[in-house]
């Protein structure tokens, strides 16, 4: 049981040491996304910043919905963004991720210029790929070695604190998604602050 010292320290600590669990960022998933449905796309962005602040330490690989929950997120924000390429890009993500996905009902009102955009992200296909000199995991392929050239992926790598740290990558950041990675890698922990006791006889 925790003390009450203990709590304390808990409750100091920043979030950002504490992995985020699935179902939180499922929550904040849901709530961006019911906000772009109902356009209060303030709290959108407010959601939308809790997630990425969740991306950096998740407790584990994404899959499955919460996978495509997400690229969804990224794709309606290019879509707020007036960025037609990086939505075609979000929806070819999507497409390879949940094959089935069809646009959700809120946003066929936007009319045929969504319609259009959907089926030539449907017409375009996941694309090729690119071979990375290195491990991630991509869409959720452990081990993955290679990474998307024309769509968005999402890209984890497992952090010297033993969570997963996430990217939502766009075409064309290959390189630096694996500078970011390689970096988070090789990140050591910094020099204490007094010189650590050597027993006598060493």
């Amino acid at each position: 049981m925790l003390t009450p010292a203990a709590l304390l320290l808990l409750a100091a600590a920043p979030a950002a040491d504490y992995p985020a669990f699935e179902s939180e960022l499922d929550r904040h998933l849901g709530e961006a996304l019911q906000a772009f449905e109902e356009r209060r796309y303030l709290a959108f962005e407010h959601a939308r910043r809790q997630i990425e602040r969740d991306m950096d330490h998740l407790a584990d690989v994404l899959r499955g919905e919460p996978l495509a929950r997400l690229h969804l997120v990224y794709t309606a924000r290019a879509w707020l963004d007036g960025d037609e390429e990086a939505l075609v890009a979000g929806l070819r993500g999507l497409r390879a991720v949940s094959p089935g996905f069809v646009l959700p009902g809120g946003w066929d009102e936007e009319g045929e210029r969504l319609e259009r955009l959907y089926r030539e992200a449907v017409g375009a296909g996941p694309g090729p790929e690119a071979r990375l000199p290195s491990h991630l995991v991509v869409d959720g392929r452990v081990a993955a070695e290679h990474l998307p050239l024309e769509r968005a992926c999402v890209v984890q790598i497992r952090n010297p604190a033993g969570s997963w740290t996430t990217w939502y990558v766009p075409p064309g950041e290959s390189t630096r998604t694996w500078l970011e990675t390689r970096a988070v890698v090789e990140k050591v922990p910094p020099a204490p602050a007094a010189p650590v006791p050597v027993p006598a006889g060493e």
